[in-house]
């Protein structure tokens, strides 16, 4: 029998939590709340993904998508990739269909994404979050610090 009082993913309204107020309206519920969720590689997959298109099609600023990707707990470093990716193919399909009075600009985007094509496409996520294996199969480890003494 499930103890119902250590229960985290209940949809009891005791476990809403309110978002930051730059996080997405259209990704809270009817109550304007957060609700729990059991996280999963597939959410992480997917929660990049969204980010990205959202971003590259100007629904979502920078900040939202920041706000949307920590609720995923995605760390600070992760996330400032997902939005720099997402933000150079905007800036490039931006040059590339206005090349006419950004010719300077488009040329110097084209050779850049030459170079670094990856740099222009979606974060490639850890391969960790595609190898079959579940996020509740790995254990955390405790952080230590350890000293050596002389």
């Amino acid at each position: 029998m499930l103890d119902k009082d250590w229960e985290t993913c209940l949809k009891s309204p005791l476990l809403w939590t309110l978002p930051n107020a730059k996080y997405p309206s259209e990704e809270l519920t009817e109550n304007n709340y957060l609700l729990p969720f059991q996280l999963s590689y597939d959410l992480l997959r997917n929660a990049v993904k969204k980010a990205h298109c959202k971003l590259i099609s100007s629904q979502w600023t920078s900040e939202e998508a920041k706000q949307f990707l920590w609720v995923f707990g995605l760390n600070n470093e992760a996330t400032c990739k997902v939005i720099e990716h997402a933000m150079n193919e905007k800036i490039f399909n931006y040059t590339a269909a206005n090349r006419g009075t950004l010719q300077r600009e488009y040329s110097i985007l084209c050779r850049h994404k030459e170079r670094f094509p990856l740099k222009y496409q979606q974060w490639p996520y850890p391969a960790l979050w595609t190898r079959g294996t579940r996020l509740q199969q790995h254990v955390d480890v405790p952080k230590c610090t350890c000293y050596f003494l002389e």
